[in-house]
């Protein structure tokens, strides 16, 4: 019976001392990985509707029913909630010219600046 007792006490502290190393390992990682980092903002790459991109299907912006809508390929991608008649002259000027995106993040980026 004695002998269970040791195993059982070592076999909780070699638990414990797990449990505080990857705690600490985890603490350390977390704090590590957001402080003293700067951030590089990459500029978004636009392209005109007449280059191609046969690696992957590229984003466009186009108006649907009265809506802005993003369109990935041929399909609808999502839409988007802006009315046609809301657009100020850059998101205006994009639709009409067919500049596409390589990303839907960076569909969002420009929207964003558009409508803020």
């Amino acid at each position: 019976m004695k002998r269970m007792q040791k195993v059982l006490m070592v076999y909780g502290v070699v638990v414990t001392a797990l449990c505080l190393y990857l705690a600490c390992f985890s603490f350390s990682m977390i704090s590590g990985s957001s402080a003293n980092k700067s951030v590089n903002a990459e500029p978004i790459q636009i392209h005109s509707a007449t280059e191609s991109n046969s690696a992957q299907e590229l984003y466009r912006l186009a108006v649907e029913d009265g809506q802005v809508v993003i369109l990935k390929g041929q399909e609808i991608f999502e839409t988007t909630g802006i009315d046609e008649n809301d657009m100020n002259e850059d998101l205006k000027k994009e639709v009409e010219n067919g500049v596409s995106f390589d990303s839907a993040e960076d569909v969002y980026s420009f929207l964003e600046s558009c409508t803020s």
